[in-house]
């Protein structure tokens, strides 16, 4: 839980590093307006996409793709905490927590996925 709380903040001060060394966001989106941008990066590489105009929503777009997965990680990580907090659970409630575990991890997996698109595309 803290673990993946700690990668998801991490992308996220690599991202405002990333912009920090490009002169901050507003003189980014100064330099970088209008230029082509190819949306099939990695790990939609083989994705036949349109290439967009770089402007300040589509940043403000890739940001949000690196924020969402420090709200995911917690959310996520919170709710199996509790779920696997309780000792004295019977068979088929374990099986269901196990399920509910797997669709958590798979969910924070995508989360991590569209984060790592999001600063990728940048």
């Amino acid at each position: 839980f803290i673990a993946e709380t700690y990668e998801s903040l991490s992308l996220l001060f690599f991202l405002k590093l990333m912009l920090t060394y490009m002169g901050g966001k507003k003189n980014s989106v100064k330099s970088l307006e209008g230029t082509k941008v190819h949306l099939n990066e990695p790990p939609l590489c083989c994705v036949p996409l349109p290439s967009v105009r770089f402007n300040k929503c589509y940043l403000l777009l890739n940001e949000l793709f690196v924020i969402q997965l420090i709200v995911i990680e917690l959310v996520m990580g919170y709710i199996d905490l509790l779920m696997n907090m309780d000792q004295s659970r019977s068979y088929p409630a374990a099986l269901v927590e196990e399920t509910y575990s797997h669709i958590f991890h798979g969910m924070s997996m995508a989360s991590l996925v569209l984060s790592v698109y999001g600063l990728s595309s940048i």
